[in-house]
């Protein structure tokens, strides 16, 4: 280690592994390096060569080891390139020097430096959705393991249908039908980013946005999704936003002024389209939207849904199929005049034909939290994959500094004579507690407030 040292450089830190032996096979340290020389590439231990990794460097140029330019901009391969160039006009040709050469240009990871020397971390791949009926397949091989010697024949016919309920699996997808009452604005978007985080929406519909131009472009762009369709709202009022994450393959078949409809497409070919609907509040104008939409569901052949703000009662929109939200029943309050009690009506729905219902059988229609607009949010789940998140792990609140106690906290617990994993351990825990009895835990308070609120709604 002390010769390794000396030929790496200036050692600021070991690992733990490498500290207790645990790991044989390398040895993993934090080394002061000097960018503006050659960097170390191998070093001879025992008289055995050993190859050095760096993580973090990415722009190594394996020609002449230097850091900062790559290959095609590295002035000795250049000059290399140049010289056997002339030499290949001028018809020189040596042995010796025509394989040095030719091996420094073709291979030049082959010598003295090479693509070992960054370090690159594999890309995990997602998991994909697991539904309930699988887990239980699952779980009936899992069973059937231990003792009985025809375990091996019952496993095989429960892989082959778990292989057929794959096959005949049917993607999910999660739409959230919301009108914002305006999308541009602060409080909106840290709205938007909570029910995002908590649900996850694959397609989003927005309404009343009230913005367009730079300024729509500008929110959009901070919503974070990769495709949309638009319906510019005219002055401060109406505006429908469709967005979609690249998974989902939609197109925009109509872009009404009062509605959109996206078509979607999953990876067997099946289709099936969506109608998000924000019909005018002048009943001259929302009575002519009605025999569009009406023409659209007649001629359309392949299922789909009807969706969002219809302002209006909507009996003549009542079909078979139609599947009632969860409370709370009412999803628009309204202003609260003198003399008078608060109104409450349900102007939100969600319709879909028969074959749509029979395709999304474990299809769900939630109600969720009302929180900034005066509309509940619409949330339409089209397999109903509902799972407990698992805990999040341990993390710096940053609202915690501002407590008087927790500077005398991090004072009585921070101990130098500690290795530095095994001190921030060992402080994690103390805020925990701390954050529980003393501080109180955000997230539950938060939970408890949410529950409240849906609860009175």
């Amino acid at each position: 280690m002390n010769s390794e040292n000396s030929s790496l450089g200036k050692v600021l830190k070991i690992d733990v592994n490498t500290t207790l032996q645990a790991r044989g096979k390398c040895a993993r340290m934090c080394i002061e390096v000097d960018l503006t020389k050659l960097l170390l590439s191998k070093y001879s231990i025992h008289g055995k060569i050993r190859k050095t990794e760096f993580e973090g460097l990415h722009l190594i140029c394996f020609e002449c080891g230097v850091y900062g330019h790559d290959l095609e901009h590295c002035p000795i391969w250049k000059a290399k390139q140049e010289k056997a160039k002339k030499d290949k006009e001028e018809g020189v040709s040596g042995k010796d020097n025509g394989k040095e050469e030719g091996n420094i240009l073709q291979e030049p990871g082959e010598g003295r430096y090479g693509a070992w020397m960054t370090v690159t971390k594999p890309i995990r791949p997602r998991r994909p959705k697991v539904d309930n009926q699988k887990q239980e397949k699952v779980k009936k091989i899992e069973a059937s393991k231990g003792g009985s010697r025809f375990a091996a024949l019952e496993s095989n016919e429960e892989n082959g249908d778990n292989q057929e309920i794959e096959n005949h699996e049917v993607p999910s997808e999660i739409i959230l039908f919301w009108s914002c009452r305006g999308a541009a604005g602060r409080k909106f978007a840290l709205a938007f980013k909570e029910l995002k985080r908590l649900h996850k929406p694959d397609i989003v519909f927005l309404f009343e946005t009230r913005c367009n131009g730079l300024k729509g472009d500008i929110a959009i762009n901070k919503l974070c999704f990769n495709h949309k369709e638009l319906n510019d709202a005219k002055g401060f009022a109406g505006g429908i936003w469709a967005l979609w994450t690249q998974d989902i393959n939609a197109s925009c078949l109509v872009n009404h002024e009062q509605f959109i409809q996206l078509e979607i497409e999953n990876s067997k070919g099946e289709k099936w389209s969506i109608i998000a609907t924000y019909a005018n509040p002048h009943l001259s104008i929302r009575n002519s939207v009605w025999p569009v939409i009406q023409e659209i569901c007649s001629n359309y052949l392949f299922p789909l849904i009807v969706a969002r703000d219809f302002n209006e009662n909507c009996g003549h929109l009542r079909a078979k199929g139609w599947k009632q939200p969860e409370r709370p029943f009412f999803t628009w309050e309204g202003p609260q005049r003198p003399d008078q009690d608060k109104l409450y009506k349900k102007l939100d729905r969600v319709l879909c034909s028969a074959n749509w219902r029979t395709n999304f059988s474990d299809a769900s229609v939630k109600l969720l939290t009302k929180i900034h607009s005066d509309h509940h949010p619409i949330l339409v789940d089209t397999e109903d994959n509902s799972t407990n998140p698992a805990k999040r792990p341990f993390r710096f609140e940053s609202c915690w500094m501002q407590h008087a106690d927790f500077k005398h906290l991090l004072k009585d617990n921070w101990e130098d004579n500690l290795e530095h994993h095994q001190m921030m351990e060992k402080l994690a825990n103390h805020l925990k507690v701390w954050n529980r009895d003393i501080f109180g835990n955000i997230k539950n308070r938060k939970n408890r407030i949410m529950r409240s609120l849906h609860g009175i709604q």
